[in-house]
């Protein structure tokens, strides 16, 4: 009887040992505290970059200094625009004491002579001052783009931001109507490539505000 005790507790072990999975042994530097495990988290949360989006088309509207580019821009085309007014009147005066002369007559060529010359000057001036407003424009939105950048670089390490991106709205059907009346591939190619951020939830950071209240010109 012994013997099948025996025979019974062996074949008992052996069922045991393929139902049973094995017992896996652990050190005790494997266990880990609460404490422990809380910190490992915040460490790998700490690790991954932290985000935040600003509104730079926001920023450079609301931006004094772009306010006073604009306003220096109109006074020097309104400027301007009066001395080409008082160029037409001239010219409108001369043609007048041309038609007293006869057509073609040495008094008329004369006239005919300084008519053209002040019409060519008009025309010169009128380029002159598309150019410098173009000028004007450029030089305004460069210092502007460089102050909202400066101030984004000053938020960005103030709040431990390790990367800011460009918040654009969505392109309205207004804007897209516009873009197909105009039939400029590259114009509608461009309204796409600038806005990089597809979707941002609302949990991402808006820093716009803080950076409004870092431009120097505010």
């Amino acid at each position: 009887m012994r013997r099948y005790g025996l025979i019974i507790a062996a074949g008992i072990a052996a069922v045991a040992a393929l139902v049973l999975p094995p017992m896996v042994t652990r050190s005790a530097a494997d266990e880990k505290t609460l404490e422990e495990r809380v910190a490992a988290l915040e460490q790998q949360i700490a690790a991954r970059p932290s985000i935040a989006v600003v509104d730079v088309e926001a920023l450079v509207n609301g931006y004094k200094k772009t306010a006073d580019m604009k306003a220096a821009i109109k006074k020097f085309v309104e400027d301007e625009q009066g001395k080409l007014d008082a160029m037409k009147d001239a010219v409108a005066k001369m043609k007048e004491m041309q038609d007293k002369y006869q057509l073609e007559s040495g008094e008329w060529w004369d006239y005919e002579g300084k008519i053209s010359a002040k019409e060519r000057q008009m025309e010169l001036r009128a380029r002159q001052v598309d150019e410098q407003v173009k000028a004007m424009q450029m030089k305004g939105l460069e210092d502007v783009y460089k102050d909202v950048l400066a101030a984004v670089r000053k938020c960005a390490a103030e709040k431990g931001i390790d990367l800011v991106y460009w918040k654009h709205g969505d392109i309205d059907e207004e804007t897209w109507k516009i873009a197909r009346e105009e039939g400029n591939p590259m114009a509608q190619t461009y309204m796409i490539d600038i806005r990089p951020i597809l979707y941002a939830s609302d949990k991402v950071m808006d820093i716009t505000k803080d950076v409004k209240k870092a431009l120097p010109a505010e």
